[in-house]
């Protein structure tokens, strides 16, 4: 796992520029229901489809992966390499407008990470679509700017 997290963490430097953090990233992988009470505080409702693939916890470097992730898929990996962006955000202390401009850098680098690396096509393959927008409803802009892939 440390030379994935080694080589997604590449990845993201090299997208965001800058330099490389300089502070240790820890993952764990926990229980969904676990995971849903720590960022939600409350149980994931699995009727409305509701559940949590990762988080990263700011000002720790810790991220929280779902167990059932299997980190041998792209797309899992992608979900990692997304909280990675974060964990460098976090690093970094970059001035952002909103939680939903963090959002958007991260989503981003995932969407071109599995584009370049992998041959898929993100929103086209349903891989992301229904994370991106209860990600951009929940986390949006005060200045209402609408945003899509590509943008």
């Amino acid at each position: 796992m440390k030379d994935m997290i080694a080589g997604l963490l590449a990845y993201v430097v090299v997208q965001m520029g800058g330099p490389v953090p300089d502070y240790d990233v820890k993952v764990r992988k926990y229980e969904q229901q676990e995971l849903c009470q720590m960022v939600a505080g409350r149980p994931c409702d699995a009727a409305f489809g509701e559940e949590v693939l990762g988080t990263y916890y700011l000002g720790t470097g810790h991220i929280g992966l779902d167990q059932n992730l299997d980190l041998n898929d792209p797309f899992p990996q992608s979900i990692l390499l997304h909280e990675l962006v974060h964990y460098v955000q976090d690093t970094r202390l970059d001035d952002y407008a909103c939680l939903g401009d963090r959002e958007r850098e991260a989503y981003e680098i995932q969407i071109k990470w599995l584009e370049e690396k992998h041959d898929i096509d993100a929103f086209g393959d349903g891989y992301l679509h229904g994370l991106w927008t209860v990600s951009q409803f929940m986390l949006g802009c005060e200045d209402g700017q609408a945003w899509s892939p590509g943008q």
